[in-house]
């Protein structure tokens, strides 16, 4: 996309804010609301297009299943004219947790137990609806410049979640590694899916 592009008569492309694996990320203005939001787009080969979009899809009703002040919220699903899967989320501004630790190195107490309380309750949101994160780690945790008190957390990318229970319409492979290495339990990385549960992710939080 190139600036001043707009997306289905509704988004339009205001810059890049990041990019990533097979997916980028823009700033985007609503075309008949003054209202601002990010838009992660699937980018990449069309050989590969079609695990990630189901991924994409995964993660567009796994937020949208999730109503929590610290999980970034998903407003809209869609796909280009060229059947590119897109998502609409709350545009945050900020940095996430991997970039504050590089600046900051370590953290104070106070701090450290602010921002692990709000990953806590983020996850025990998730717990609560049967869904398991699986990929936690600093680049997926946000914090905000505009939230109510200084480092207010957003976790992002539920992407690779695992839906704890089958009755939903959300599946997962039973034997499937997905994840970062650094931040997987051990159940995680022998690649049982029915292994991993919200212990996976309390793991990666520690």
């Amino acid at each position: 996309f190139a600036i001043g592009d707009v997306i289905n008569q509704t988004y339009q492309i205001e810059r890049l804010l990041g990019e990533g694996g097979m997916a980028r990320v823009y700033l985007v203005s609503h075309t008949r609301l003054p209202k601002k939001f990010a838009l992660k787009l699937i980018a990449g080969p069309d050989s590969a297009l079609d695990s990630f979009a189901q991924r994409f899809r995964r993660e567009a009703e796994v937020l949208a299943a999730l109503n929590n002040l610290h999980i970034v919220n998903v407003v809209d699903w869609n796909e280009t004219e060229q059947g590119h899967p897109y998502l609409i989320m709350e545009y945050l501004e900020g940095e996430d947790l991997a970039h504050f630790l590089s600046r900051t190195e370590a953290l104070q107490i106070p701090v450290a137990l602010s921002i692990v309380y709000q990953i806590g309750l983020a996850l025990q949101a998730a717990h609560d609806a049967g869904i398991v994160h699986r990929d936690l780690k600093p680049g997926n945790i946000f914090l905000c410049k505009s939230g109510p008190f200084p480092n207010f957390v957003k976790v992002l990318d539920f992407g690779i979640a695992k839906v704890l229970s089958d009755s939903g319409p959300l599946k997962t492979s039973q034997q499937l590694l997905l994840g970062t290495p650094a931040y997987m339990s051990p159940e995680q990385a022998k690649g049982n899916v029915q292994s991993v549960g919200p212990r996976s992710d309390q793991f990666a939080l520690a």
